[in-house]
């Protein structure tokens, strides 16, 4: 009887099965509803955390959703957020799975009696599986051990995985993205105002370069005759970034751009009427040229019969011997050839100009500086005995062997526009050339620089130049068009592109006396030189390739680049461009921590769900977070001395009694038929 206030309140047989009546308890009614919402929520969660850090380290920038997490710069913080979540799904689970072992471990004469109360209240409430590995008896049954390794597993795997977010971020650090940006409204030109010229004394010639850009680039392959060097159709486009960052960071560019046609030619010259000055002050070397008649398809013009006169300055070793070459580049003003650039029809409209290209003669002298003023000083005029052709080289050789005089023949068409292009690079950044100093020689090293410009005999690696897709025509707008009314009128352009090549060639005349000399320290002194660093990489192009027309492109190729990128923070005419470009975002780097993080979550689920299979098949007295079932159990007349012996002691107490009196060998199981106690002594 209990008494309820003051009503006595009989407790039936139903309300105590007897110990012979079996009892099959519901799936529903041994985990209970709250066991079974928390089992399906935590494995949703897992379900979710995998999908996502999957999707996280293998998704790439052509995914909008991961892109705008990266871009964002939310990689970490979502990593550490869902790894809480990952956290509590598994501690649940631990915690239930425990609850399952500790009923397995009951059903099964498992249990030490010291423990029983322990284990029992595990089904109720627990900490995980660590609070029952110090339960374990060391047995030799097969089962015993098996289900003593799972526990032990489930246990390593939920301490391991606690660490989920420390392990996933070390595999997250700095990389590149590539982000689209398309329709970005970029300025490419400058529109022809009275502001936009202004002269400077010798303009880019005695200027170092601060920088070589990367520039994008379309070629052809060189056509090879004898005599000629030819650097084949090259079109370099200079892309409107004014920032280094910007360009090492593009991928690709479709948009409007400045191109450039830099295609040299240079050939052997059918030099006569020749006369050698060697005056120490004013070396000098007058005659007539004509190019070879084996030209190249955009040449234009008929040989002339006695050639185009020449006079021309030239360059020899100064005082201080030094390791560059004394070279000189002389503007021819009329030859028997014009080169045609790409950007122009080769049948011009009536009512079109005939382009203009130029023609130079470059020439490089042997011989030291004592014996140039030996002979300068005996006499004015030097005899050449001989012409002597010397592959594209023609060499003036006087009565004096260790005197000499080379020149070539080069024809350059550096016409320019504003255009549409597309441009892309693949591999990684294009970092651009960097000037380097040799301490021990105290000389450049032009090596990236020359790389870069394309200039260079054995090297065929990575330049970091972008490519310049080929388009259908290369030609540029007719500067005049014909007017319906009559006449012809002007074709303007939204863009004034000569204004660069107005301020790349500011200085560049090379006239008879102003030659452009392509030497720090030749002779000769007090005419228009070249910084030492454009001597440098004409002269180490020379000496490496023996081939004039890269050095000739190389020089003209930086004097525009230095033009270009000094004005382009000016340009004032713009229109739409769409980018690609490498964006340094933090994101998943590697996969190792990744992978061992996966292996466990598996390995995790694999022993919930074998645990869970266990529990369904095996037990069928055991009510999950039940305490009122965990102390029911217990209920049993064996117990009811210790129960009582246990009110006041500690768990220690009574292990020490139950050990002197003998009983901590025996084994307590929960019975399928009543769920009631079973005592086995081992």
């Amino acid at each position: 009887m209990i008494n309820m206030g003051n009503q006595d309140i009989a407790i039936t047989d139903y309300a105590i099965p007897q110990a012979d009546r079996p009892i099959r308890l519901s799936l529903k009614q041994r985990l209970g509803l709250y066991i079974i919402c928390a089992l399906v929520a935590s494995t949703i969660v897992i379900i979710g955390f995998v999908g996502f850090i999957v999707f996280l380290w293998t998704s790439d920038s052509t995914n909008s959703v991961w892109l705008n997490i990266v871009l964002a710069g939310w990689i970490p913080r979502i990593i550490t957020i869902t790894t809480l979540t990952l956290r509590w799904a598994v501690t649940v689970q631990a915690g239930v799975a425990t609850s399952m072992a500790a009923s397995l471990y009951l059903n099964g004469f498992q249990v030490s009696l010291p423990s029983v109360a322990a284990v029992s209240l595990l089904r109720f409430e627990n900490t995980g599986p660590r609070s029952l590995l110090q339960h374990f008896t060391v047995r030799s049954q097969p089962k015993t051990l098996f289900l003593s390794g799972i526990v032990l597993l489930l246990s390593i795997t939920t301490l391991l995985l606690q660490f989920t977010s420390t392990a996933l971020l070390s595999d997250v650090g700095a990389g590149n993205i590539t982000q689209p940006l398309p329709n970005t409204n970029i300025s490419y030109g400058m529109g022809s105002s009275p502001y936009t010229v202004q002269v400077q004394s010798i303009g880019y010639l005695g200027t170092k370069p601060l920088v070589y850009p990367a520039f994008a680039e379309y070629t052809e392959p060189a056509i090879a005759i004898d005599a000629v060097a030819d650097t084949g159709l090259s079109i370099r486009a200079f892309l409107p970034f004014d920032q280094q960052s910007q360009r090492e960071s593009l991928r690709s560019f479709s948009g409007n751009a400045t191109i450039i046609d830099t295609r040299v030619v240079c050939m052997r010259p059918d030099l006569t009427n020749l006369n050698l000055t060697t005056l120490n002050g004013a070396p000098r070397i007058t005659g007539s040229v004509t190019g070879s008649s084996a030209i190249p398809a955009r040449f234009n013009g008929a040989q002339l019969m006695n050639g185009s006169a020449f006079d021309c300055m030239w360059a020899k070793q100064g005082i201080i011997e030094t390791p560059e070459w004394p070279i000189a580049l002389c503007s021819v003003n009329t030859t028997d050839l014009v080169m045609i650039s790409e950007f122009d029809p080769l049948v011009l409209p009536e009512y079109t100009a005939a382009p203009t290209g130029s023609a130079w003669l470059l020439f490089n002298s042997t011989g030291s500086f004592a014996d140039w003023a030996e002979v300068g000083n005996v006499m004015s005029t030097t005899p050449v005995t001989e012409v002597v052709p010397i592959d594209v080289w023609a060499e003036m050789r006087t009565d004096y062997p260790k005197l000499a005089l080379r020149a070539t023949l080069c024809y350059t068409a550096f016409d320019i526009q504003d255009t549409s292009v597309k441009v892309h690079r693949s591999g990684g950044s294009p970092k651009e050339a960097v000037l380097h100093w040799h301490n021990e020689t105290s000389t450049f090293d032009t090596t990236e620089i020359r790389r870069q410009l394309g200039a260079t005999s054995s090297y065929h690696g990575p330049r970091n130049v972008f490519a310049l897709e080929k388009k259908p025509s290369w030609q540029q707008p007719a500067s005049m068009v014909p007017n319906p009314s009559g006449g012809l009128i002007s074709n303007n352009q939204p863009t004034s592109p000569q204004l660069i090549t107005t301020y790349a060639l500011q200085g560049v005349s090379g006239t008879p006396d102003e030659p452009i000399m392509l030497c720090a320290f030749c002779q000769p002194g007090g005419k228009i030189r070249t910084h030492p660093l454009h001597s440098a990489v004409v002269s180490d192009i020379l000496k490496d390739t023996l081939n004039p027309a890269l050095a000739v492109q190389a020089f003209f190729t930086t004097l525009f680049s230095m033009a270009y990128n000094d004005r382009v923070f000016q340009f004032n005419v713009a229109a739409t461009a769409n980018t690609t470009v490498d964006v340094v975002v933090i994101m998943p780097q590697g996969h190792r921590f990744f992978s061992i993080v996966l292996v466990l979550i598996v390995l995790h689920v694999v022993i919930v769900a074998a645990l869970t299979t266990m529990f369904i098949v095996s037990e069928h007295n055991s009510l999950l977070g039940s305490a009122w079932s965990a102390l029911s159990q217990l209920n049993h007349e064996e117990m009811a001395g210790w129960l009582a012996l246990g009110k006041n002691k500690r768990d220690s107490e009574m292990d020490r009694i139950m050990v002197e009196t003998g009983d901590a060998a025996i084994t307590v199981s929960i019975t399928n038929s009543g769920g009631n106690l079973a005592f086995k002594r081992r």
